[in-house]
């Protein structure tokens, strides 16, 4: 059996003085890929045109022509549920919420041995973070709940900090030297800028809170 892990997103909020679960701001890989292949069969979109079309709309980009103001602004808000809605990305016949609270959804035993020393497999890389942190005493009120319902079959917990990831070895590595070191370049390219977009702020404010299970 794998090892997978939880991660979730925390903000300080400077009003409440706390930290929060940003909660479902992250595109879902999965979710959008049934969304692009539903625009494909519909509208006769090839997969590249479809990706970028679902993009636009994630990142809310304004149309640049008529075909893509209908589907901007009429076929996928009316084609996609709220989140309230709660549609499931593996229900066949509904269109599923296109964002997830959960930013990484791979599975690389190198990087969760940079995070957390968990699954090292023998490459002994440096950490970010030298020492097992643990959930943060200060933990939002629904991330711990999510840790709670995982019980003893959650461990190796920890935080880290946005600027921390950014400010590490790795965030700055090429393609190659990431490959190189098994690492790829998904988390440390794709989630870290995902989640400062889709985030924003000062990257101190930002951390990540994470478990892992077996």
């Amino acid at each position: 059996m794998g090892c997978d892990v939880h991660m979730y997103v925390e903000k300080y909020n400077n009003n409440t003085k706390s930290w929060e679960s940003v909660g479902k701001k992250f595109p879902n890989t999965y979710a959008i890929e049934k969304i692009i292949k539903f625009m494909s069969h519909h509208l006769g979109t090839n997969r590249t045109e479809s990706s970028e079309l679902v993009l636009k709309f994630l990142l809310g980009e304004k149309p640049k022509n008529k075909f893509e103001h209908h589907v901007l602004t009429e076929f996928l808000p009316n084609e996609i549920p709220t989140e309230d809605e709660g549609t499931n990305w593996w229900d066949d016949g509904k269109l599923p919420y296109p964002y997830t609270d959960t930013p990484y959804q791979g599975r690389n035993y190198s990087l969760f041995g940079v995070l957390a020393g968990v699954r090292d497999s023998g490459n002994h890389m440096d950490k970010i973070v030298d020492w097992e942190r643990g959930l943060p005493d200060d933990v939002s009120s629904d991330i711990c709940s999510l840790s709670d319902e995982w019980g003893i079959d959650g461990h190796s917990h920890s935080h880290i900090y946005m600027d921390e990831l950014i400010n590490s070895k790795y965030y700055t590595m090429s393609e190659k030297e990431l490959d190189e070191l098994g690492l790829h370049t998904h988390f440390f390219n794709d989630t870290i800028n995902t989640i400062l977009h889709f985030v924003g702020g000062d990257p101190i404010d930002i951390r990540l809170v994470f478990w892992f299970d077996n």
